[in-house]
């Protein structure tokens, strides 16, 4: 009867799962290279976690992107949105659009993250940062040039 309280309970569990980039990393990416960084490197901890239908929210990200975008180049934004850019301008709006999308993203793998801290280091985000921002700037330089082209046509 007490024989089951002396085997090993950790056996057969699953595997630890991967470390991912941390809040911190993500607020930095936010700053400094706005709303794409952050969603290229939520991408990749939805990469390292192995959640493939993640994807679906990261191209909604970059369509309300993409739209924000198309808005700005054409002068047709909302009203708060217009007020809220004149008011602290592009780069404010950026920073502030990439830190909602920072708790977004943190609300997406709380549980992750959570549990990252607890049991694990997270991984260096040195490397994939960097690239996640010149990817980034590529990115909006690429839309930008395609709503101007799509402008002029």
């Amino acid at each position: 009867m007490r024989e089951h309280l002396l085997t090993p309970s950790l056996s057969d569990a699953a595997p630890p799962s991967a470390s991912i980039y941390s809040a911190n990393a993500s607020i930095v990416m936010a700053f400094i290279g706005g709303v794409p960084a952050v969603i290229l490197l939520s991408a990749l901890n939805s990469y390292r976690l192995k959640r493939p239908m993640d994807a679906l929210i990261y191209v909604a990200a970059f369509a309300g992107f993409f739209a924000y975008i198309h808005a700005v180049l054409n002068g047709q934004l909302p009203f708060p949105l217009d007020w809220l850019y004149h008011q602290i301008g592009r780069h404010g709006v950026s920073n502030l659009a990439g830190m909602l999308l920072c708790g977004g993203f943190y609300f997406l793998h709380r549980k992750q993250h959570r549990t990252s801290n607890l049991f694990q280091s997270p991984p260096s985000p040195w490397i994939p940062g960097i690239a996640c921002i010149v990817l980034g700037f590529v990115i909006s330089t690429v839309m930008v040039a395609i709503i101007r082209e799509a402008g002029r046509a």
